[in-house]
């Protein structure tokens, strides 16, 4: 595996590391970094964080099933 797919492969593992909700995504995005919710509005990285922690989001699992670059 290439430097730069292990390099991926981290990030994307620290992306699902429930453990890391509130830093990762404002330390891991620009500053002008926008995610579509489901419902179609979207959301800053901060906003995003502080959903995650929020009780009314309850998330079973998050995991990096394949990578399909190697």
């Amino acid at each position: 595996m290439s430097s730069d797919s292990q390099q991926l492969e981290a990030l994307i593992q620290s992306f699902a590391d429930r453990s890391q909700d509130k830093t990762f995504l404002p330390a891991n995005t620009t500053n002008d970094f926008l995610a579509i919710r489901p419902s179609g509005k979207p959301i800053t990285a901060k906003g995003l964080a502080g959903m995650y922690d929020s009780d009314n989001l309850v998330i079973e699992l998050s995991d990096l099933v394949k990578d399909s670059s190697t």
